[in-house]
């Protein structure tokens, strides 16, 4: 069993590392900002975990809590993807044997987001002779399921965004399941220099389909609102320039990747290995699942 560090364990991805670890028995530890122990909610998210104090900007305490730690996983958010350059030099110092960057989404190709940010420091891994597991998450459940992809949105929306034909298939996977592979994944030889794909069935839909599985499931009619790649551009462009709009920005590129260019599905590609090749037997919560858990949470 590998001893495992968790860097940006307060983030969004947090509590479900935590509950992955938990189902899975590992013993995790996570660096923590002093100052962020000092706010309940964060104290009481890595309750039972190993907490080593340090920041990705103080390079002594990164030596210090990679020390005998087999893996080192970062979820740090997009503000901090820089310092994981210096995250990787302290872990190859200190003996880490493999890195898992901090990326949980589509593909990683030269139109997505924060792509040359996410090269780097996949390249920083391979240059410090670091093993490193990619994962390819595609779009998370509790982001953009809920809102038919439309990102963020709350659930039973009554009116979407209907992006183009509505024909692109698109992976989502729920963030705790996202998690688990990551864990999982992070240990075993066969992911070692590799992007993992989680590809389980069940989870794969164009937005047409994922609507309509909604409406049947949900009894609700949604109305929708034809978007083209035209508004699309023009968000990009009007948003650009503007850290007021970044969301804006970074939303409509994400769109433009998955619902107009056809890169949020599952697809592997020369190098990639499937999630559901190594792990046949995981059982990941399936769309019609994550729908019917909606509807009968509002009950």
């Amino acid at each position: 069993m590998s001893n495992i560090l968790i860097v940006g364990i307060t983030g969004h991805l947090g509590t479900h590392f935590v509950e992955a670890g938990k189902k899975l028995g590992l013993k995790l530890s996570a660096l923590v900002r002093p100052e962020s122990l000092k706010d309940e909610a964060k104290a009481k998210l890595v309750e039972g975990l190993e907490i080593i104090p340090g920041n990705l900007s103080d390079y002594d305490s990164l030596v210090n809590a990679t020390k005998g730690k087999d893996v080192v996983v970062s979820i740090v958010g997009a503000a901090n993807f820089a310092d994981q350059v210096q995250l990787i030099k302290a872990a190859k110092e200190s003996g880490v044997k493999r890195f898992v960057p901090s990326e949980f989404g589509f593909a990683a190709l030269p139109t997505t987001v924060f792509y040359d940010q996410k090269s780097a420091v996949r390249q920083a891994a391979i240059d410090a002779g670091l093993d490193w597991t990619a994962i390819q998450a595609g779009a998370f459940q509790e982001w953009f399921a809920t809102g038919l992809l439309n990102l963020l949105s709350p659930p039973f929306p009554e009116t979407v965004e209907f992006y183009g034909a509505g024909d692109k298939i698109v992976q989502f996977n729920g963030m705790t399941d996202i998690a688990t592979i990551a864990l999982l994944a992070a240990q075993d030889p066969r992911a070692a220099n590799r992007n993992v794909v989680i590809d389980f069935d069940g989870s794969a839909y164009t937005q047409t389909d994922l609507i309509a599985l909604w409406e049947q499931i949900s009894g609700v009619t949604v109305k929708k609102t034809p978007i083209t790649r035209e508004d699309i551009e023009k968000r990009i462009a009007d948003s650009a320039n503007d850290p007021a709009q970044i969301w804006t920005y970074l939303g409509s590129i994400i769109v433009r990747n998955h619902s107009f260019e056809g890169t949020g599905g599952p697809d592997l590609r020369e190098g990639d290995v499937s999630a559901k090749a190594l792990f046949p037997d995981y059982k990941n919560v399936t769309i019609p699942q994550y729908f019917e858990g909606l509807v009968a949470a509002k009950k």
